[in-house]
């Protein structure tokens, strides 16, 4: 291996991979020798080899025969995720635990009968669809549907084609349902206190740190889709 004064000299005249395929290297914690990008995405960078991670502060990489350390330090300082540590379905459950315990002692009741067993079933069941539909999506892009990882891939297709937030739909959709079964209209009382909650400290972070890490690209799906429905 070259010593470290050469490894930290940029080649010159020669393509230099991008901060977003450095970035990759870091998120997969590469093995020695696995290649990142392609040689003909002009956009994201040349072709490379991972050699070494020395994270928190280096990265090692080979591209057409020559080695070089880039200064990773800042990429590793600043978490590639949105920050969210309140799992959002907590904050839906607690409007149907505080709702039913609510109307224990002060009851509001919605009704029963037929036609709002039928309305909370649809609630239910659209709300697991429109889960599982959007769960899919994030497997089949190879990415986390957990806020407190990278996101590695912008979902734009299944019903985030309808709504930017699928899965915090399908929650406010159960916990409709849940209210309906309980005969509590508590449950729907603090959801809409949860809605809120939930767009400024879990969407709020989520949409900063995605237009962070796609750009132009989330930027223009913002403008195409809505927030919620």
């Amino acid at each position: 291996m070259a010593e470290d004064d050469d490894l930290e000299v940029l080649r010159q005249g020669r393509p230099e991979p991008s901060e977003e395929q450095l970035q990759d290297a870091l998120e997969r914690d590469v093995n020695n020798g696995q290649n990142h990008g392609t040689s003909d995405d002009a956009t994201r960078g040349p072709l490379f080899y991972v050699d070494r991670i020395n994270a928190p502060h280096t990265i090692e990489v080979r591209l057409d025969g020559a080695q070089t350390r880039y200064d990773v330090t800042d990429m590793t300082n600043s978490p590639d995720n949105a920050g969210v540590r309140v799992p959002p379905p907590l904050l839906y459950a607690l409007a149907v635990l505080g709702g039913y315990a609510l109307n224990r002692h002060w009851p509001l009741a919605i009704g029963t009968g037929g036609a709002i067993n039928v309305l909370a079933l649809t609630f239910a069941l659209a709300g697991v669809a429109l889960s599982v539909s959007s769960v899919s999506n994030f497997r089949r892009s190879r990415t986390s549907i957990l806020p407190i990882r990278p996101a590695t891939a912008l979902v734009i297709s299944g019903p985030y084609r309808f709504t930017r937030n699928p899965m915090y739909v399908a929650l406010a959709a159960m916990t409709i349902a849940a209210g309906l079964l309980v005969n509590s209209w508590w449950v729907m009382l603090l959801l809409v206190l949860v809605l809120p909650i939930v767009q400024v400290f879990v969407i709020g972070p989520e949409e900063r740190y995605l237009e962070r890490r796609f750009g132009a690209d989330y930027v223009a799906y913002t403008h195409q889709v809505r927030r919620w429905v």
